[in-house]
């Protein structure tokens, strides 16, 4: 009788303690996912605010479009115009129909994928020209030649510029949701995210679509957990965090 009772009161002992790992177990990986939900909210919310804030720096001031909507105003993808390195030449001397653009600075060129010439005469528009990023020979790596006292960048189709022309470096970075996954270009920055938008005003407030006349922008982002939690009834079991921050766009002001 006495076992009896002993096993009984084991075996209550054990059901207690398994429901309690099983409650700790739950806690502790709902508490994990909502722990990386929030740096996954954070990190998104702080890379693209300064992506935004930074957006037209060493670029030309007019005549091209820093900021692009794909998807409309208010929209869910945003296309920023980056100058990578920060690189950019005034030439010496013209240049006619030439696939070689001299540059001080090669090193500021590299990671960019095309060229902005800019004309110092205002009747010529801002132009872009492709890098040949595959002419990988006579010392260029993906179109970019560094010489030591310089470099060279190899377009790929001919340039005609004047003397005093500015030609900057020239990237795209395109942010979107894909997935779940915050991605940059083809890179996975974030994941666990349910949605991003973004609205662009101008100086009265009122959205716009043209970078030409925003002055500020308004990011909205909703990060989830990254798995189900039964004992949730809300948005199809996902918990989620949703954070807004309102963007001085600098280089419009």
């Amino acid at each position: 009788m006495e076992i009896i009772v002993a096993l009984a009161a084991s075996g209550l002992l054990l059901v207690g303690l398994a429901r309690f790992f099983k409650d700790f177990n739950r806690s502790f990986n709902l508490q994990e996912q909502a722990t990386d939900r929030d740096l996954n909210a954070h990190y998104t919310i702080k890379r693209l605010s300064e992506a935004l804030m930074a957006a037209g720096s060493n670029l030309p001031a007019v005549g091209w479009d820093i900021i692009t909507l794909p998807e409309g105003n208010p929209g869910g993808r945003i296309k920023v115009s980056v100058n990578p390195r920060g690189g950019v030449q005034y030439l010496a001397g013209p240049l006619a129909g030439a696939y070689e653009i001299p540059v001080d600075d090669a090193k500021g060129f590299t990671k960019a994928a095309a060229i902005l010439c800019d004309p110092q005469d205002p009747a010529k528009p801002t132009f872009k020209v492709d890098i040949n990023l595959g002419y990988n020979s006579d010392g260029f790596a993906e179109g970019i030649k560094n010489t030591g006292k310089g470099g060279l960048v190899r377009a790929a189709s001919p340039v005609t510029l004047e003397a005093g022309d500015a030609v900057y470096a020239y990237d795209v970075e395109d942010y979107r949701i894909q997935d779940g996954n915050l991605m940059l270009n083809n890179m996975v920055l974030a994941e666990n995210l349910q949605n991003l938008a973004f609205t662009a005003f101008t100086a009265n407030q009122t959205p716009t679509s043209q970078w030409s006349s925003m002055r500020s922008a308004k990011l909205e982002i909703t990060a989830r957990t990254r798995n189900r939690d039964p004992g949730f009834a809300g948005n199809d079991g996902y918990r989620t965090l949703d954070l807004s921050m309102d963007v001085l766009l600098r280089n419009r002001l």
